[in-house]
């Protein structure tokens, strides 16, 4: 989906990494048992295809590529996905399967049924369960009833993980104020468990309130439909230090560093050794966490944000098809590959762990329309996940004639091509008079610095122009996706066609990661890398002579 991959900017590594910071996406959670075979594969959560066992051929052995991995446990693969293959072998144990939880269908009764004992005998596992299709169903004594402690063993749709402990809560009296109007870390938490879950956040980035001010509309209305709500809805402060004091961040962008090691580092370190962001991202997983652990399928999370320049409404996602399933669904500008040359989100990293993660830039900071472009957002992923039925929500057809016409002429779809990266001291400023999606031409002058102009190295769209005086991302130039491609970029993943990257000449899989792709540096370029991003491997990593090209673990589990 895009020729030679990611240009080089100005502070990059050649793909999308400042100087010096490491991949943090890092080998599976869970690895078929050696001798597994196939690809056994869910269709975006409407079935299977049973896998072909391959007899004879043992696996590589199982060993951890990075030893944070085990805290991705906390969200990884939780809800009947699985990894292409036979199950994995904490999953075959007999009576691990809980029949009350609903099977994909929705159908608690059906969930029931399918747990019966097959018709051959007790402990006989048909061909499709043996090689991994279906539903992960187990056979054997009666199951046990799922822990409802988050930092115990968690099941939900019949898989277990050993989860670590809840984070420590922390004492945080501090008194913040929008509007004149209190900003809990909690804005609001309406519904019921059982349900789709859907997540709020507002103000990750202090200078950015609309979120809040959206959130305070939305919620009174939820909770006077909250009888009729499938689900629940949790809604959810992020910088409130940045944002009594209006600014984007006190002293590190809080949408930075959700990676596991530091994810741990925070949750671990005494609060006294902890400030400003550490603090606020403690006490976001502190009410986060019990949320995504209770949790009985994927938990979508809406990010609402907003620019320092001028534009259109649009919202960017990881490259998963969980995420696309959600993201489609709002009719507005998509940006893919983002959150790929964006190190450390908080989006990223909830995608990597079986999560749905929706960033909508609602428009400038200060444009009060804006507020209503986030509610119109809001109410749209409420219908789009099934929380409530679209003759609940009020006025849904003119929420989506707001968006549609503010977006009108825009394309629908478009993927970063190119990242300028900011370094403290280097005087950046943008020219004025620029608006998202701005076709800008090679060559143009799009800003300056302390070495002079800085000329766009490429034709493409312009996306969000530095206009404020904090943020490392001076701006992005975008390509226009065809939405054939997109189809076809759905299809190739659904059918598990992917598979076959790893069979293509100079391409190789990494053995210990799936969601690795290994190739020569001299033949990652052109129609190779256009293949790999339309199969979901957008994130380069340079290594010597080689080159390796990542997706968001969650595809594979899809």
């Amino acid at each position: 989906m895009g020729a030679g991959g990611l240009r080089r900017g100005r502070g990059l590594d050649g793909h999308g990494l400042p100087h010096g910071r490491a991949d943090h996406v890092h080998g599976p959670l869970h690895r078929a048992p050696a001798g597994s075979g196939g690809s056994g594969r869910q269709r975006d959560g409407l079935g299977a295809r049973p896998a072909r066992a391959r007899r004879g051929r043992p696996g590589p052995p199982h060993r951890d590529p990075h030893p944070s991995l085990a805290l991705a446990a906390r969200g990884a693969g939780r809800y009947g996905e699985r990894t292409r293959g036979r199950p994995r072998p904490h999953d075959s144990r007999a009576g691990d399967r809980d029949p009350g939880h609903a099977d994909r269908r929705g159908d608690a009764a059906h969930a029931r049924q399918a747990d019966q004992l097959p018709a051959r005998g007790r402990g006989h596992q048909t061909r499709r369960d043996r090689h991994g299709a279906g539903s992960h169903r187990r056979v054997g004594p009666a199951s046990r009833k799922p822990s409802r402690d988050p930092g115990r063993a968690h099941r939900a749709r019949g898989l277990t993980l050993d989860l670590p402990p809840p984070t420590p809560p922390i004492h945080d009296d501090r008194e913040v104020c929008l509007d004149g109007l209190p900003v809990p870390r909690v804005l609001g938490r309406v519904g019921r468990k059982g349900g789709p879950v859907l997540v709020l956040f507002g103000a990750v980035h202090g200078n950015e309130p609309a979120g809040v001010r959206a959130i305070r509309r939305v919620m009174p209305e939820l909770e006077a439909r909250a009888d009729r709500l499938r689900g629940e809805v949790v809604a959810l402060a992020g910088n409130r230090g940045a944002l009594a004091k209006g600014v984007r961040f006190v002293t590190r962008d809080l949408n930075r560093k959700w990676t596991f090691e530091g994810i741990e580092r925070v949750r671990t370190s005494d609060p006294a050794s902890l400030a400003d962001e550490d603090l606020e991202q403690r006490a976001i997983l502190e009410q986060l966490e019990p949320v995504l652990a209770h949790a009985h399928e994927p938990v979508t999370v809406l990010d609402l944000h907003t620019t320092s320049g001028s534009g259109a409404p649009f919202c960017c996602m990881s490259d998963t098809l969980r995420n696309l399933r959600i993201g489609l669904g709002l009719p507005v500008p998509l940006i893919l590959g983002l959150e790929e040359v964006i190190d450390g989100t908080m989006l990223g990293y909830l995608s990597d762990v079986g999560h749905r993660g929706i960033a909508f830039e609602g428009g400038r900071h200060d444009d009060p329309v804006t507020v209503d472009h986030h509610e119109a957002a809001i109410w749209l992923v409420v219908a789009r996940t099934g929380l409530l039925p679209p003759g609940e929500i009020p006025d849904l057809a003119g929420h989506r004639r707001r968006l549609e016409a503010a977006c009108q002429g825009l394309p629908r779809v478009v993927e970063v091509r190119y990242r300028h990266v900011v370094h403290e001291g280097d005087g950046f400023e943008m020219r004025p008079g620029f608006r998202n999606f701005d076709p800008v031409r090679k060559g143009q002058v799009l800003a300056e610095d302390r070495t002079g102009e800085i000329r766009a190295p490429m034709s493409g769209r312009l996306l969000l122009p530095r206009y404020q005086g904090q943020g490392e991302d001076g701006f992005f130039l975008g390509r226009v996706v065809p939405r054939s491609v997109l189809r076809l970029s759905r299809s190739i993943r659904r059918l598990g066609l992917d598979d076959a990257l790893g069979r293509l000449p100079t391409v190789r899989r990494d053995p210990l990661d799936p969601d690795r792709l290994v190739v020569p540096r001299a033949v990652a370029r052109g129609p190779l890398v256009d293949l790999f991003h339309l199969c979901g491997y957008r994130r380069r990593v340079d290594q010597g002579e080689h080159v390796v090209y990542v997706r968001r673990r969650q595809d594979r589990l899809l």
